[in-house]
């Protein structure tokens, strides 16, 4: 089983206008809004690409019905928890002219430390051997920023492997529990070194000290330049496909996760385990909504990604 963990959960609303500057107010506007959250985006990927996925997470009470129809109507296997507070709302704007894209994400409320720890020892009781546990998102106010990398720990020691999508002090403190992979984007990846890491070269030698680390698969995303992927003594440059009449990047690290987790999952070798993600990514290009993406699609982009030794 494939477990997605949703610390963060959000209302995503969707904007399209045509041009900021040229008038202050928009009426009229179609808009769109759904629940979201990494660990959403991956298991809406996850389940689409063939593979069961149960999501558990913390939800607020006034919102909770929302997130569990949203689950059912993707076929996803749920198990939240209600709390106290208010969910956050994630705006995304798209600029029409432009092409701009704006994201305008808000905090959510603190959860109450007696909720917390009700959640964590749930966490502890699904925990199964031979289960793939994702760990995407941000951590709320609250939190402990160690828990990523606590769980992680929990989960070695019972022989489950582990996925970390993260930032910031969550994502270092998760890395020092040693996860089967990660998956930073080049931004996150440098904040880990806190310095300008620039070239290809550059990236894989700071990559490098990772994994001697003892992670055992390190995936950078560079966005259109592709992807850094490393194992061993394995070192893959994954080019993604062109894509034509891209709509949306929203998500594409999820879907290039789940691509990666479901995968290891099939027993793919490391070089098909990189297509599969950089094709799942660059099928999300194609959706309104994050992960949304189209098995088909997947499968296509497979046949066109470009992995080559560096």
């Amino acid at each position: 089983m494939i477990r997605a963990i949703l610390y963060n959960p959000t209302i995503d609303v969707h904007y399209k206008i045509p041009r900021f500057g040229e008038q202050t107010t928009f009426t009229g506007l179609k808009s769109k809004s759904f629940p979201a959250g990494k660990a959403i985006n991956f298991a809406k990927a996850v389940k689409i690409l063939g593979e069961d996925v149960e999501l558990s997470g913390i939800v607020p009470a006034c919102d909770i019905l929302k997130f569990r129809a949203f689950l059912d109507e993707y076929e996803i296997q749920h198990d939240l928890s209600e709390i106290s507070g208010t969910t956050r709302i994630n705006t995304t704007i798209f600029e029409e002219k432009s092409g701009i894209i704006y994201h305008l994400n808000s905090e959510n409320s603190a959860v109450v430390n007696s909720e917390i720890i009700d959640f964590n020892e749930k966490l502890s009781d699904k925990m199964q051997e031979g289960d793939f546990w994702a760990f995407s998102g941000s951590i709320p106010t609250g939190f402990d920023e160690e828990i990523y990398g606590k769980l992680i720990s929990e989960c070695k020691s019972k022989n489950i492997k582990t996925a970390l999508d993260s930032r910031s002090n969550p994502l270092k403190h998760g890395i020092s529990a040693l996860p089967f992979l990660i998956s930073p984007n080049e931004e996150e990846f440098m904040d880990l070194f806190s310095e300008d890491i620039k070239g290809l070269q550059h990236i894989v030698l700071r990559a490098k000290r990772l994994l001697d680390s003892g992670v055992e698969y390190l995936f950078i995303t560079l966005g259109k330049d592709g992807v850094v992927a490393l194992h061993g003594d394995e070192c893959l440059l994954c080019s993604p496909p062109e894509v034509k009449n891209q709509v949306n990047a929203v998500g594409c690290g999820d879907a290039f996760l789940a691509g990666a987790v479901v995968g290891f999952q099939r027993g793919f070798s490391f070089k098909e385990v990189c297509r599969m993600a950089v094709a799942s990514g660059a099928a999300n290009t194609l959706t309104n909504e994050p992960c949304k993406i189209v098995g088909e699609h997947v499968r296509f982009f497979m046949e066109k990604v470009k992995v080559e030794s560096v």
